[in-house]
Parts: structure tokens; C-alpha cells; sequence
């Protein structure tokens, strides 16, 4: 009979998360694995993350090349638009006191970097073929055969329906009934190479962050995220016929050129937002994209799975406890008890901000508009929601440690 391979943590999920994850545990003395579906080939892409400056600090403080290394743009404003009237808000991040909002980094790249960290601790192109739960351990049967048994299996990844079923931990799910383009556009804005433009329209939410120095004279590269109805995509053949029909209109609006790169690609994937009503049973743990997903409008996806990581490492700091069945349970719950309320505030406002610029009513739209520029002129409301989506609650992360 085949032995298992005995390890302490096993994670599902080989992405950005998981392999920081990985690594991280294995630095702390953890033995640690990763199983990843795909092959270990990473394609060039459009897509970027983007990551706020307590992710940043995360990754500088555990290898500092690997965020110096990977393509990346700060970003020291944010213009938020409403298409159809004159509200709208500037972030700045002078008035906030930091040297930047966030930065836009390859995702590519960082998940490369992060790879070449955990590569030796992940398995490539397997999955679950069994589980089984025995004596305060997982054993479990991958589909290349190997059998591994661990104290503590994690996921990284959204929908491994196996994992769900075998810890039946629910999740609950809200379509969003929209569809994200994801490319690179080249734009004329004077301030491109430091400001990240935001506009709600009825055709969708578009969001242009700055990214890299463009070979043609006054333009520059930025990330495109439009997240777009599907009763209004559904007309058109291909992504690119879409944004050639709206995008003059969206120029038109912000006063300056935007021009799809063609080499770039457009990607495109369905929105939705979940989110488990508990992180851990049966010596299984959610985190990151298994655990929540919530609209690109704010960027907040990966820097929520960045929390979990901080707030569960903080948690595994002794050793000793990890080994003892009974109190490895107590502090898995108190992870999840805190970030479970922290990413269902975020999840709520993201949630509602999507319904409110959704709204067609004629008082909604009045009341949105007067609403930007009420809170455009409050510099305490601005430097709040920067301090919000800069990183975990702070008063929160104290009451539950």
C-alpha cells in the first residue's frame, strides 16, 4: 500500500495568494504543501492587481525583490465620475497623508515572483480525488495518486466543490448580472501617469488605472477594468465592438482620448459576489477567493485575501498550539470571527455602492450626484474611505486579538 506523505498544512490554490501563503507558512517552520490545477506555465496578460500599501508592506517585508522586481505604477490620485450629471470625487493621497493610494502591478509578474518562492512546496495539474477525516488529520488522495495526510487544509481557490462539500461550509452567492472587460488602454490625459479615473454610466462602471509609460509621446498605458450589464454586452459579437460603440462617449465625458491597444487582448469573466457564512470546519479553512469575492470597482478582492493571510499567521505564531487538536480549532475560529465581520463590511459596501449607480430612478440619480459632491467637499469623509480600502480596520484587528 502506497504511505502518505505526511505534511502539516496542505493548500489548494497555487495563485498569488496561495503561493505568499505557502512560503510563508514554510518560513515559519510550517511543512507545508500546495496543489494547483494548472500547469505552472503563466501567459502573458492585460490583467492586472491592485494592491493597496498594507498588501505592498506585506511583500516587502517578506522578500523585498519581489515587489521591487515586478512591474508596477503608483497611483496618487483617484476621479470618481457620475456620467450623467456634474458629481464626481478626487482622492488625493497628499490630503491623506501617504506618499501614494495604491500601486497597479502585473499580475503576471507578481504571481511569477511568488511561483519561483513556493515552487518547490507545489504540485502542479492535480486535485482532490478523496478525502477523508481521521484521528485530527485529512487524508487525502490527489488525482496524480499521491496520498497526503495533514493537520490543516486551506483554500485559496473559489468553487472547489469538493473541498466545500467535504467541510460543507456555505457559501452565499449574488450575481451581479454584469461582465468585466479586462485590457490595456493607451490615454492622452495629462495626468494619466498619476491619476486612476473612475465613471458610472448606464453602459457600466469603467475604471482606467495608470501602468506603464506608453512609446508614444504624452500618452500613457493604463489598466482597463469595465464591468458592463449583460442585457447590454449580450448585442455585441466580441468585447472589442462594445467598447468601440462606448468608449467615444466615455472620452467625450472626461475630456481626453483613450484608445484600446489591440496587442493587449481583451479578457472578459462573469461578476458575482460570495461569501461563506463561516471560514473553517473540519480542519478546513476558506481564505482569500474561496472564502469571499466581491466586485472589481473598488480593487479590494486580493488586498481582503492579504488580510487573511496577516490575520492568520498572527494566529499560528506558537507552534505548540498548532499541534494540539483542540486549540488549533479555537484559534482558527477567532480568525475567522475576525475577518469574517471586516470582509462582510467591505463585501456591504461594495454591494451597495453597485445598486445605487445601478438605479435608473430619476431621484436616485439626483440624490447620487449631490452625494459626490457633498462628500467631495468633506476632506474627513475622502481621507475615511482612503483609510478604509488602505487596509485592515485597525480598532477591529485589537478587539479580536
Amino acid at each position: 500500500m502506497k504511505e502518505f506523505n505526511n505534511t502539516d498544512i496542505l493548500i489548494f490554490g497555487g495563485g498569488i495568494l496561495g503561493c505568499y501563503l505557502g512560503a510563508k507558512l514554510q518560513e515559519s517552520g510550517y511543512k507545508t504543501l500546495i496543489v494547483e490545477k494548472n500547469s505552472g506555465e503563466i501567459h502573458e496578460s492585460p490583467r492586472t492587481v491592485t494592491l493597496n500599501n498594507f498588501s505592498k508592506n506585506l511583500l516587502i517585508d517578506f522578500d523585498s525583490t519581489i515587489f521591487n522586481l515586478v512591474e508596477k505604477h503608483s497611483v496618487q490620485q483617484m476621479k470618481v465620475f457620475d456620467f450623467e450629471g456634474t458629481g464626481k470625487i478626487l482622492f488625493d493621497c497628499i490630503d491623506a497623508n501617504l506618499k501614494q493610494l495604491n500601486y497597479v502591478v502585473s499580475h503576471a509578474d507578481l504571481l511569477s515572483s511568488l511561483r519561483k518562492k513556493a515552487h518547490d512546496l507545489i504540485l502542479f495539474e492535480n486535485s482532490i480525488q478523496k478525502l477523508n477525516e481521521k484521528n485530527d488529520a485529512i487524508e487525502v488522495q490527489l488525482a496524480s495518486d499521491e496520498l497526503i495526510r495533514a493537520k490543516l487544509i486551506i483554500s485559496c481557490e473559489s468553487n472547489n466543490l469538493k473541498l466545500l462539500e467535504f467541510s460543507g461550509l456555505n457559501l452565499r452567492k449574488r450575481e451581479y448580472e454584469q461582465t468585466a472587460l479586462v485590457g490595456l488602454v493607451e490615454s492622452s490625459c495629462p495626468q494619466a501617469d498619476q491619476t486612476a479615473h473612475q465613471i458610472f454610466s448606464d453602459f457600466g462602471i469603467l475604471a482606467l488605472m495608470p501602468f506603464r509609460k506608453s512609446q508614444n509621446r504624452n500618452k500613457f498605458i493604463c489598466s482597463m477594468v469595465w464591468s458592463i450589464p449583460n442585457n447590454l454586452i449580450k448585442d455585441f459579437a466580441t468585447g472589442e465592438e462594445f467598447v468601440d460603440k462606448f468608449l467615444p462617449a466615455m472620452e467625450e465625458k472626461l475630456s481626453f482620448d483613450i484608445k484600446l491597444l489591440s496587442k493587449s487582448g481583451l479578457q472578459s469573466y462573469s461578476l458575482y459576489a460570495h461569501h461563506a457564512q463561516n471560514y473553517f470546519d473540519h480542519s478546513t479553512l476558506l481564505i482569500g477567493d474561496a472564502a469571499h469575492a466581491i466586485h472589481p470597482l473598488a480593487g479590494q478582492g486580493i488586498n481582503l485575501g492579504f488580510a487573511d493571510i496577516d490575520s492568520l499567521l498572527y494566529q499560528l505564531i506558537n507552534k505548540d498550539d498548532f499541534i494540539d487538536a483542540s486549540k488549533l480549532k479555537i484559534l482558527m475560529k477567532n480568525f475567522s470571527r475576525e475577518r469574517h465581520l471586516q470582509n462582510e463590511i467591505m463585501l456591504q459596501s461594495m454591494n451597495a455602492f453597485v445598486s445605487i449607480f445601478e438605479s435608473k430612478n430619476l431621484y436616485t440619480k439626483f440624490l447620487r450626484n449631490f452625494g459626490l459632491k457633498q462628500v467631495n467637499k468633506k476632506k474627513f469623509l475622502k481621507n475615511f474611505f482612503v483609510e478604509q480600502a488602505s487596509g485592515p480596520n485597525k480598532f477591529l484587528n485589537k478587539l479580536f486579538r
